[in-house]
């Protein structure tokens, strides 16, 4: 089931979606025109719309998910390596089932719309059409900002939060070691007193967050 969040925003990712693919083949053709959203067939619109449902499952794959709320602690901003090719490569899959289950078959040399039939039509690992792979990433690149400009985030689930921060500076040995030693010298004791500032200031931003009292 999609997300609330997402689901009142689907036609207008849909259209900001395809106005990406246009600045995308601007990028390799300075005089590329394309379509306006109006003068799309319905499949293309479909494809659209289908690439804004997709969204979630394909963060998925990598253990991340959206949410409207912004003091997630979990948000992102940008994918990793990994993710990045995992995202495209997934959309990729998706785009092929899509098309499949709309009637389009493998062949030709160009994507051929009146007969429904591209040479596109394979696994990622068989593509060897630099556009189209790049069209994959960038679609994957371009989620994050067209989600943020509608208050939408993607978090991942193994993000680090402050809590995971300060559960694993509390059972640090860093902090006994510094203080079984305090009164050997003036700097060791200073020391004490940052690490201590500083715990209680970790403190107070998590309890401030999550609402503890």
């Amino acid at each position: 089931m999609i997300k609330e969040c997402l689901a009142r925003e689907i036609l207008s990712l849909a259209k900001q979606s395809h106005e990406e693919y246009r600045k995308f083949k601007r990028r390799g053709n300075p005089s590329y025109v394309g379509k306006e959203w109006e003068q799309l067939s319905d499949d293309i619109k479909y494809s659209n719309i289908r690439q804004v449902e997709g969204i979630e499952t394909k963060l998925e794959c990598i253990g991340a998910y959206i949410t409207d709320d912004p003091n997630d602690p979990r948000i992102i901003h940008e994918f990793d390596e990994t993710d990045r090719e995992t995202l495209s490569k997934k959309e990729h899959e998706l785009w092929v089932e899509e098309r499949e289950e709309t009637g389009w078959i493998y062949g030709g040399r160009e994507p051929d719309y009146d007969n429904r039939i591209s040479p596109y039509l394979v696994p990622w690992e068989q593509l060897n059409d630099k556009e189209i792979i790049g069209l994959d990433y960038n679609i994957t690149d371009t989620l994050i900002p067209m989600l943020e400009s509608r208050n939408i985030y993607v978090c991942k689930m193994d993000k680090p939060t402050d809590l995971d921060y300060l559960e694993k500076y509390c059972h640090s040995d860093e902090i006994p070691l510094v203080i079984s030693v305090v009164g050997h010298t003036d700097i060791l004791e200073e020391d004490v007193q940052m690490i201590e500032d500083r715990v209680e200031s970790l403190v107070s931003t998590v309890r401030n967050r999550y609402g503890i009292k």
